[in-house]
């Protein structure tokens, strides 16, 4: 058996890094990208877009489904074949996914195609779809491919592929804009097509190199097998993550059209900066899927315990600072950005930030669901949960509109968490005893911290009139903004101290465990050295 090079803390080191760097590229890129869109295209011409690519998205998860859940076997299984030296078992299951997968997604692409173009004539939204079709091979593709990638543990060349993507589509907009097309949503949506075709060339040269060559040759995996493979562990993650993509897909239509297709673009505004707080802070479950499995094989429940329980928990506390960043400078990123024809979103941003932190516990917990191979449980869980999920979505949009639903998803995050946590306590594994307490706690602290920044606002900062400053208004919010969020801060470190949440021995036990790099253990006694000055002891000093 070969033990991999790297060490578990590295991997997750260099995991949430590369997550890290793609994620903040990403969010830069994007809002680049949608300073264009938003002034090429009127709020009900966005939403035809993002319905299109939604559309095209959710056929091509549908389209995805054989082998089923391929994705989740490559982050299982790639680690195992690896860490037994299974050398053949990895090439054959790699290649006869990726020629399913191509087979397949070229099949589907060709009917879906011609169905499209029946209808072509009967409004701009079959128009959209016919030129976004193609992207349900590459996305089927690219995906697979990084999946394939995250299993050998290569999170740079993921990162590469996402944003090669995004920064053509940048160039692509970029190039639209400035030429003031008549018709910019066609050129718009050739753009999202273009933008695939360098990401598809750097995943089959990533893939090519980082596959193993072959040993023996009469260890392989045949197609059949791989289909047993996948019917046995694939099969209900495929059809949980089929339900609730489909879920979302139904209640994205309904937004559309119950009402203003307005609706869909200001959810959408919404949840990506949602997204961006989440996945800045570095929390996700899915870069961290190969190192939960290879530690579910290893039967290394305790060194998974301590590894989700201090990602959780540091997790959540970057994403506090994100989030609170976020919460209080809305109003300037949404002027700087989308106009202010958006302003009245501001306040909805700012209640879906909390949503994150109910996802950020539920993707560590839904990780390891997966690791220890727990399919059925994950399959009876999310059939429940979304039919739930819809039924009262559809409700609350029909009776509360865009307000109400916004305000219950962020309440459903919790009981969904809820739910999956009494699921885990009761169902999972004995040997990984998470303890939640001290994660939740992060997230009351900083409940109390905002309270408390608010109300400071509210009785201090609206007896200042800021209009006496002489300088332009964006400016005058942000100086506002500068001192709520400073405040923010002041209170929030205050209460981690008091309340000692953290403590100088956990920051000297998460170094000494070689939470970073093997060379960068001198590094690490002078962040030692530098971090305990700013937090108590954990015994009375």
């Amino acid at each position: 058996m070969n033990e991999p090079k790297e060490s578990t803390s590295e991997k997750i080191i260099k995991g949430n890094f590369y997550t890290i760097i793609q994620t903040y590229g990403s969010f830069f890129i994007t809002i680049l990208s949608s300073f264009f869109i938003a002034r090429l295209l009127s709020e009900e011409s966005w939403a035809f877009l993002i319905l299109g690519l939604y559309t095209v998205s959710i056929l091509g998860i549908l389209f995805a489904f054989f082998p089923p859940a391929a994705n989740l076997i490559l982050n299982q299984y790639i680690p195992q074949y690896n860490y037994k030296n299974e050398i053949d078992k990895l090439r054959s299951l790699i290649y006869s996914i990726l020629f399913l997968r191509l087979l397949i997604s070229l099949v589907c692409w060709i009917i879906i195609f011609l169905i499209f173009i029946i209808f072509i004539n009967q409004n701009i939204l079959f128009q959209i779809y016919v030129i976004l079709s193609p992207i349900i091979v590459f996305e089927i593709m690219i995906n697979t491919c990084a999946f394939t990638l995250r299993g050998f543990y290569k999170f740079k060349e993921v990162a590469i592929i996402n944003l090669s993507r995004i920064l053509l589509l940048l160039a692509l907009y970029t190039i639209i804009f400035f030429n003031s097309p008549e018709n910019p949503i066609i050129l718009l949506s050739l753009a999202n097509v273009l933008s695939y075709l360098i990401p598809v060339f750097f995943s089959i040269i990533f893939i090519i190199r980082i596959v193993p060559k072959a040993k023996k040759k009469n260890n392989l995996l045949n197609i059949r097998q791989v289909f047993k493979i996948s019917k046995e562990f694939g099969i209900y993650f495929q059809v949980a993550s089929s339900v609730s993509q489909g879920v979302l897909y139904i209640k994205q239509n309904f937004l559309f059209y119950s009402g203003s297709p307005e609706y869909l673009t200001y959810y959408k505004i919404s949840r990506n900066s949602r997204n961006f707080a989440l996945q800045a802070s570095g929390a996700s479950g899915t870069p961290l899927l190969s190192i939960f499995s290879e530690l579910s094989a290893k039967k290394q429940y305790e060194k998974l315990e301590y590894t989700v329980y201090m990602i959780s928990k540091y997790g959540i506390l970057i994403h506090c600072i994100i989030s609170a960043i976020l919460f209080f400078f809305i109003d300037v990123y949404i002027l700087l950005i989308y106009t202010e024809n958006y302003l009245l979103i501001a306040f909805f941003i700012q209640i879906l930030l909390f949503d994150g932190f109910a996802f950020i516990l539920y993707s560590y917990l839904n990780a390891i669901l997966v690791s220890i191979n727990k399919p059925k449980l994950i399959f009876k869980r999310d059939i429940i949960l979304r039919i739930l999920d819809l039924l009262f979505s559809l409700f609350v949009i029909y009776f509360w509109g865009f307000s109400g639903y916004i305000i219950f998803v962020v309440l459903f995050s919790f009981f969904n968490l809820f739910v999956n946590w009494l699921i885990f306590k009761t169902r999972s594994v004995k040997e990984v005893n998470l303890k939640i307490w001290p994660i939740l706690k992060m997230l009351i602290l900083f409940l109390i911290s905002l309270l408390i920044s608010l109300i400071f606002s509210f009785f201090i900062l609206n007896l200042i009139n800021f209009e006496n400053f002489l300088i332009h208004d964006i400016f005058k919010r942000i100086l506002k903004d500068s001192i709520e969020l400073g405040v923010f801060f002041i209170v929030f470190y205050l209460i981690i101290y008091v309340t000692k949440t953290i403590t100088k021995e956990e920051i000297n036990e998460l170094l000494s465990r070689d939470i970073f790099s093997r060379n960068l253990k001198g590094l690490n006694k002078n962040i030692s050295k530098v971090l305990i000055r700013f937090f108590p002891s954990k015994e009375k000093d």
